[in-house]
């Protein structure tokens, strides 16, 4: 048995590879085994938090939206609150409900981090709310 072929400059889109095998005195099977798959290096696009706006004063319980879109699709959203994750959707529309009441009545930073099946991953603008 021969080492697998390395392939590192395949563009994306799907591909099709077939594999016939070959034994010592030059017996081949004679149907090839295929397989396909896509390839994607191509990141989320235009991931953003929708809701609540910059700047926006919030209390009690909000609710975090965001956009994304993938060439292929999106896996996941995850919601960030000051750097810590605070849930992930896996289905549009994207959102959560943060509980406002367990934190410091103060400004806080959200941004989201949108992910496709191929784990490109793109992380949305921040956007600054003071809770109240």
């Amino acid at each position: 048995c021969s080492s697998p072929a390395a392939y590192s400059s395949l563009v994306n889109g799907p591909h099709t590879f077939q594999v016939r095998a070959t034994d010592a005195v030059g017996n081949t099977d004679s149907t090839p085994a295929s397989r396909t798959w896509t390839v994607d290096t191509i990141a989320p696009t235009g991931v953003a938090i929708t809701a609540p706006t910059n700047n926006a004063s919030v209390t009690g319980q909000v609710t975090i939206s965001a956009s994304a879109s993938d060439n292929v699709g999106i896996a996941s959203v995850g919601f960030y609150v000051d750097g810590q994750l605070l849930a992930t959707d896996t289905s549009a529309p994207y959102s959560t409900t943060w509980n406002t009441n367990k934190v410091s009545k103060t400004s806080h930073t959200l941004y989201a981090i949108a992910a496709d099946a191929a784990g490109n991953t793109t992380q949305s603008a921040t956007v600054t709310v003071t809770v109240r």
